[in-house]
């Protein structure tokens, strides 16, 4: 049994530190449906955000950086590759590299159970939220039993172990303004800064939802500092998942650290 994971969806309203890398599949479909069922995280006060530490990191318990290709599977690989092995690799305390990877969990069975009917070239999208229904319900098998790729069907073996490997239970953070119906879910910038960072105190990591501009694929320096004038725009790669697992408010004045 894999313990909690956080769910939150956003816009990018924070710094973030990331690869350059190149243009490739995104693939995150915002389910507005499935949000209205998700439960919220059960807020705290603010006195519990008082002496956070300047940061904090859950990277130690994380997989090494994969390829998604040019398939729109970011949902699978930030919730089931990234999130969940880190759960794993926390609650039995692997901090090998070697390890953790071997016990990495697959985006492709993931995938494989929240993609559309008519998607057979992994090009469709899925929801974040999906992701999570799928792995409480059916969990996930490991990479080495269903290795990555496109339009393959879960083995019985695959079936079989993903059993073992349920998700307990998730829970949203907050939304951008204008998803959630009346903005019941919607926090405003720091508040959701601070839900991010006492997530991940707790030993959570975080599944994001970015709508992204095209300036994240220009990325030259080790940190993201996204123009909050350019436009995110209607683009086949604008909506992104990916998996925050740690914070350090001392770099380029508070910085959010993520497993893309």
């Amino acid at each position: 049994m894999i313990k909690k994971i956080t769910l939150v969806a956003l816009v990018a309203l924070f710094y973030c530190t990331a690869s350059a890398q190149q243009t490739k599949g995104m693939g995150e479909v915002f389910d507005f449906d499935l949000l209205a069922k998700t439960p919220q995280k059960i807020q705290v006060s603010e006195r519990s955000f008082r002496d956070m530490p300047a940061s904090h990191s859950l990277e130690q318990y994380a997989p090494t950086p994969g390829d998604q290709g040019n398939y729109g599977t970011c949902t699978a690989w930030a919730v089931g590759y990234g999130a969940a092995t880190i759960l794993y690799a926390r609650t039995h305390n692997l901090t090998d590299k070697s390890l953790i990877n071997k016990y990495a969990f697959s985006p492709t069975f993931l995938y494989e159970q929240i993609k559309q009917p008519t998607d057979k070239d992994c090009q469709g999208g899925s929801s974040s939220l999906a992701a999570l229904s799928a792995l409480i319900d059916k969990g996930d098998a490991t990479l080495k039993t269903a290795p990555y790729g496109c339009n393959i069907a879960p083995s019985e073996h695959a079936k079989t172990e993903a059993q073992h490997y349920k998700l307990a239970d998730a829970a949203l953070l907050f939304t951008q303004k204008g998803i959630s119906k009346n903005d019941v879910y919607y926090k405003e910038p720091q508040a959701a800064i601070e839900l991010t960072k006492k997530a991940l105190l707790e030993g959570s990591p975080v599944s994001i939802s970015f709508l992204l501009p095209k300036s994240f694929f220009a990325i030259k320096t080790a940190i993201w500092n996204p123009d909050p004038q350019e436009s995110f725009g209607d683009w086949k790669h604008n909506n992104h998942a990916m998996c925050v697992i740690g914070y350090d408010d001392n770099i380029a004045g508070g910085a959010f650290r993520i497993l893309n």
